[in-house]
C-alpha cells in the first residue's frame, strides 16, 4: 500500500474508530487545533515551481500579521504556511529576511509561545531542510529506543525514493 492521506486516514479511523481530524480537534485548541488541522487536509500545493511575486506577497504579509502589527495575527501565518509549497515557502523566507531585516524563524520565536511556537519552529526547520530534520527525528528515535518510528523514518523515505523513479 502506498501511503497517501487518504490511505493514512483510512488506517487511522481502523485502527482508532475515530478520524484523525476528530481526534485532533479533541487534542488541541486554538491556534494549534487550527494548524494541525489545515495541514491535516492536505491541501497544500505540491508543484516545484516557485512564484517570485507570490513569495513576495507572502512575505508582506507574514510581515504585517507578526512584527509590524501589536499582536500577531496567527490566521495568516496558518494561511501562508498550510497552502504554500515547500519551495515556495523556501522562496519566501529570504523575502521576508529582506522585509524585516529578521530571519522568519526569530520572529516566530519572537511572536508565538508553547506549542504553536514548536509547531511552526518544526515546519520552517524541515521547509529548510528536509533530509536534517529527518535525520534528525532518527537520531532521536534511535537514542529513545523507538524501533516503530525508526522503522517508519525508514520505510517512508524509501516509499518516496520508490515513487520517484
Amino acid at each position: 500500500m502506498i501511503l497517501t492521506m487518504p490511505n493514512l486516514f483510512c488506517c487511522f479511523s481502523a485502527v482508532y474508530d475515530n478520524s484523525l481530524e476528530t481526534d485532533l480537534k479533541g487534542d488541541t485548541s486554538g491556534d494549534l487545533e487550527a494548524l494541525l488541522v489545515q495541514l491535516n487536509k492536505g491541501q497544500r500545493d505540491e508543484s516545484t515551481k516557485v512564484d517570485k511575486e507570490m513569495a513576495k506577497k507572502d512575505a508582506k504579509e507574514l510581515q504585517e500579521a507578526g512584527v509590524t502589527s501589536w499582536g500577531t495575527d496567527e490566521g495568516k501565518f496558518i494561511g501562508v504556511f498550510t497552502q504554500r509549497s515547500r519551495p515556495q515557502l523556501g522562496a519566501t523566507f529570504p523575502e521576508y529576511k529582506k522585509l524585516t531585516n529578521k530571519d522568519i524563524a526569530d520572529s516566530i520565536d519572537g511572536e508565538m509561545d508553547g506549542d504553536l511556537q514548536k509547531a511552526f519552529m518544526t515546519l520552517v526547520k524541515c521547509v529548510r531542510d528536509p533530509t536534517s530534520f529527518r535525520l534528525n527525528k532518527l537520531q532521536t528515535a534511535l537514542k529513545a529506543g523507538d524501533t516503530k518510528a525508526v522503522a517508519a523514518i525508514i520505510l517512508t523515505r524509501i516509499r518516496r525514493s520508490w515513487m520517484s523513479l
